[in-house]
């Protein structure tokens, strides 16, 4: 097992730290998949399938951290609204106009392959074979399009986010 913890290791945590984003979480969630897989499937280390079975299980006590962390933000997102004495629909109402054109004038920043992949996944709720097959491209392409248009917006929106702060 110390073996397989070793070679593996790395390639898993790594695969995490794509969906978590710190390196100290990914850590940890990796450790505790190494751990269940011990506690409950140790005769699937003689099978190939072992890796794949590793790394399964730590994307999805990363999924479950996303969705928990997302839970507990949307928590006291709602607990200082909830605070806020007056709420001013009107400012509101301006707070998300402006939003929604920082994001159209960051859509309209991309280049144009890559915007009209980003559309159709984000905004016609199209898979990735269902792009390709329409675009005549490989779901390749529209995975690296997807992940540079992501890459682009959160570059953009951050800095008019920065902008609009300071």
């Amino acid at each position: 097992f110390s073996a397989f913890f070793q070679r593996h290791y790395a390639y898993v945590c790594a695969s995490v730290n794509l969906l978590v984003r710190d390196t100290a979480v990914s850590e940890d969630l990796v450790q505790e998949a190494f751990v269940k897989f011990w506690e409950t499937k140790p005769v699937l280390l003689r099978d190939g399938a072992a890796p794949r079975y590793v790394k399964r299980m730590a994307i999805n006590n990363a999924l479950m951290y996303l969705r928990s962390k997302k839970t507990k933000e949307k928590q006291l997102i709602d607990f200082s609204a909830g605070q806020s004495a007056s709420r001013n629909p009107t400012e509101e109402e301006i707070f998300h106009r402006e939003s929604q054109q920082k994001l159209t004038t960051a859509l309209q920043q991309l280049p144009q392959g890559c915007r009209e992949v980003f559309m159709l996944s984000r905004y016609e709720q199209m898979t990735y074979h269902e792009i390709a097959e329409q675009l005549n491209i490989s779901t390749k392409t529209v995975e690296n399009q997807i992940h540079k248009a992501l890459k682009i917006l959160r570059e953009s929106l951050l800095a008019m986010a920065l902008f609009y702060i300071f």
